[in-house]
């Protein structure tokens, strides 16, 4: 039994797997961004406001 024989058992066969995992990889990515935007901030208070509202400043997406 070769490698790749073993690695088609572990390989999702639907599309719908990497269309979910793009939209996932997605999200995780603007996450990181504001996670990095947060920290960077210097001002306490901007910081705790755009903690509180997601980085979205105060607007729903």
């Amino acid at each position: 039994m070769s490698f790749n024989s073993i690695l088609k058992i572990f390989l999702p066969k639907d599309r719908v797997f990497y269309q979910l995992f793009e939209s996932v990889s997605a999200e995780l990515l603007k996450m990181g961004e504001t996670l990095k935007q947060i920290i960077g901030e210097p001002e306490f208070e901007k910081k705790s406001r755009s903690y509180k509202t997601g980085g979205r400043n105060g607007t729903c997406e």
